[in-house]
């Protein structure tokens, strides 16, 4: 394998994937092989998204991801905190665990219902990266499909929460 070259400097991380089911294990690991072996000189950390086998992936992935989206689904905030405090148990003591905050709605969701103007409230994006500190886990992406920037006013509102959300974790 050919070290990575110059062109790769501006990478801070290496993220192997979301939602990798247990059975992606075998293959996981050897890609995780591979990229450790071309990236001698920089050694970024590895993230991935699992949802099985904590306890077997944090050995091999330094920012272990658990996520689940509670909003459309049966799962309050509480029952929210609580499985990602069980999947933070479940992994390996002192691994750094993260989770997507949910800022837009499922596709299956949306499809269920009949209003197809549903979307994700600030203050649901706030009771979930709430729930996740209080959790324990230590980083958070807020997970969007499309882009950030545009102007109907769902959007406008989901850049304003955010910008703020992220106010609040500065302080």
């Amino acid at each position: 394998i050919r070290p990575f070259g110059t062109q790769t400097r501006s990478v801070l991380w290496w993220n192997l994937g979301l939602q990798i089911p247990p059975e992606a294990k075998d293959a996981l690991v050897i890609w995780k092989r591979q990229i450790e072996d071309a990236d001698v000189k920089y050694r970024r950390p590895l993230m991935a998204d699992v949802t099985g086998l904590e306890h077997v992936y944090s050995r091999h992935i330094g920012m272990l991801g658990v996520s689940r989206f509670p909003i459309g689904s049966s799962l309050s905030p509480l029952e929210y905190r609580d499985w990602l405090i069980q999947r933070r148990k479940t992994a390996r003591p002192g691994s750094f665990i993260w989770t997507w905050i949910q800022t837009e709605m499922n596709s299956s969701a949306v499809f269920n219902t009949s209003s197809r103007s549903m979307f994700v409230e600030p203050e649901q994006m706030r009771l979930q990266l709430y729930a996740a500190l209080a959790a324990g886990c230590r980083g958070v992406g807020f997970w969007k499909t499309g882009p950030l920037n545009l102007s109907d006013p769902a959007s406008l509102e989901r850049q304003l929460a955010l910008t703020q959300l992220n106010l609040e974790l500065e302080l």
